[in-house]
């Protein structure tokens, strides 16, 4: 029998169609591959994005508070201006950070810090600060001697006249606005109840005692008994029953009463929480605040100066600046976006 000839195998298509199945399976793979990778992308730009926010939050909530630490001086910024900058620098090299400040009132103040990042992410942060202006501060006395009750021995005397004329080692401090104002009219009352609730009386400003304390420039116990007739001594404070003896210049502060001894005298503003008793011969040039009585023995007196006690505040230089009030001190924080 001779050869046989075969032809081509025949095909039924199944080959062909688990070809096009594998190809549609790599295709598919190649569909979750890129999903996977776009959706990894994107993580990867939402990190990068949340890094820089986070950075930009941390430098801006820095740059705030070295401000708040190293700040010294009166405020810059004025009532119903524009905000001031306080501060400016770089971070990681290609971010900027600034601090501006906006004055609300005499003495309240919004600090805000501002980051860019080099991506061009931003961030701001507020703060809400007291900052002392010591015009402002001694023309909220309506009153030489403010106090709960104010009794005046025969021989003792409280002068409410020439209060912005100069003293012994006081300069003159007419031609403030603030200060002539109130202190420039002829019917400035010799004593008055406290304007603010009386356990306040002793605080200059909304500083609660803990903080006063931390401020103080000395204790009265420590304090020179007769400093230098010139010398300013800044803020002084005492807790308790206190009694003085000496000669002192500046702002005394008495978490308590305070007992002037016959020939002591006190230069400046005088702030106590308790009573306040001046002893024969005792005292003060300046103006006084008492949250219990005020008495003046025969032959004490209390001459009113608002020079007197605007140069006090002027020499408490641990006073003048931004400091946080207790109590809720962040305003509401929020983001910006690129610039």
């Amino acid at each position: 029998m001779g050869p046989q000839v075969t032809g081509p195998p025949v095909r039924d298509g199944r080959e062909g169609f688990a070809l096009i199945l594998v190809l549609l399976a790599l295709l598919a793979l190649l569909g979750i591959a890129s999903a996977a990778v776009a959706a990894a992308m994107a993580q990867v730009r939402a990190a990068s994005v949340a890094e820089q926010v986070l950075a930009a939050r941390a430098a801006a909530r820095s740059g705030l508070e070295e401000v708040l630490a190293s700040t010294v001086g009166r405020p810059v910024a004025s009532v119903g201006g524009p905000a001031v900058e306080l501060a400016a620098d770089s971070f990681r090299n290609e971010g900027s950070r600034t601090v501006l400040g906006l004055r609300l009132s005499n003495e309240m103040h919004l600090l805000g810090g501002e980051a860019i990042t080099g991506g061009g992410i931003g961030y701001r942060h507020w703060r809400i600060v007291w900052w002392m202006d010591p015009a402002a501060r001694v023309a909220t006395h309506r009153a030489v001697v403010e106090s709960a009750g104010t009794t005046v021995a025969a021989g003792a005397r409280i002068g409410a006249d020439s209060l912005l004329t100069s003293r012994l080692h006081v300069a003159a401090c007419g031609g403030d606005s603030v200060m002539d104002d109130v202190f420039g009219d002829s019917a400035f009352a010799p004593t008055g109840p406290l304007s603010v609730p009386p356990e306040r009386a002793h605080r200059p400003g909304l500083l609660g005692w803990s903080i006063i304390e931390s401020l103080a420039t000395a204790n009265l116990a420590s304090a020179p008994a007769s400093p230098c007739p010139s010398c300013w001594q800044g803020l002084v404070v005492e807790s308790g029953t206190t009694e003085w003896t000496g000669a002192g210049r500046g702002v005394l502060a008495v978490n308590g009463d305070l007992l002037m001894s016959a020939g002591a005298s006190w230069t400046g503003l005088v702030l106590a929480a308790g009573d306040v008793v001046l002893r024969d011969g005792a005292k003060v040039t300046g103006l006084l605040r008492a949250g219990g009585r005020a008495v003046l023995e025969s032959g004490a007196e209390v001459d009113g100066s608002a020079c007197a006690a605007l140069s006090g505040l002027d020499s408490a230089s641990t006073l003048q600046r931004p400091l946080a009030l207790s109590g809720p001190r962040w305003a509401e924080p929020f983001a910006v976006g690129p610039r």
